[in-house]
C-alpha cells in the first residue's frame, strides 16, 4: 500500500514539475513577444507628439536648483537617428550669473560608449529659466541617466 502511495505521489510531483516547466517556457516566450512588440512600437512612424520621457531626479544645491527634468525622444529624428530633448526648470539662488552643464553618456546598441549629451543652461542672477536642450543618438542607442553629471560655472 505504501509503495502505491509513493508511486502516486511521484506521479503528481512529476506532473507538477512538468507544468511549472511549461509555465516558465510560456513566460519566456511571452516576454520575447512583448519585447518584439515594444521594439516595433518604438520604431513606428507617425507619432504626433514626443514619446513618453524619462523623469530625471531634481538636483538642488546652495547655488542652483534643477527641477521637473525629463528626457524625451522627439519624433523629428531621421531614419538612423533619434532626436533627444531635455526639458525642465532651472533656478539661480545667487547674485551672480551661472552656467550649469548637464552631461549624460550615450551608448550604442552594442553597449559601447558613443558620446555625451551635453546641455548648457545659462541662468542670470536670482532668475529662473526653462531647460530646453537637444541631442541625438543612433537608433538602438541608450542614454544612461544614472551617470548624469552637473558642472557649475560662475561669472
Amino acid at each position: 500500500m505504501k509503495k502505491m502511495y509513493k508511486l502516486k505521489l511521484f506521479g503528481v510531483c512529476s506532473a507538477a514539475l512538468l507544468s511549472l516547466s511549461g509555465c516558465a517556457t510560456l513566460t519566456d516566450g511571452l516576454q520575447q513577444v512583448n519585447d518584439a512588440l515594444g521594439q516595433i512600437n518604438s520604431r513606428s512612424a507617425g507619432t504626433s507628439s514626443a514619446r513618453a520621457g524619462k523623469s530625471i531626479p531634481n538636483k538642488s544645491t546652495a547655488t542652483y536648483s534643477l527641477e521637473n527634468m525629463k528626457l524625451s525622444e522627439s519624433p523629428q529624428g531621421t531614419l538612423d537617428y533619434i532626436d533627444l530633448e531635455l526639458s525642465g526648470e532651472a533656478y539661480n539662488k545667487t547674485n551672480t550669473n551661472i552656467r550649469v552643464t548637464v552631461s549624460m553618456p550615450i551608448y550604442d546598441k552594442q553597449g559601447f560608449y558613443s558620446h555625451p549629451m551635453n546641455v548648457e543652461i545659462f541662468i542670470p542672477a536670482k532668475e529662473k529659466t526653462k531647460i530646453n536642450g537637444k541631442g541625438s543618438m543612433r537608433e538602438g542607442g541608450r542614454v544612461d541617466t544614472g551617470k548624469i553629471k552637473f558642472v557649475l560655472e560662475k561669472f
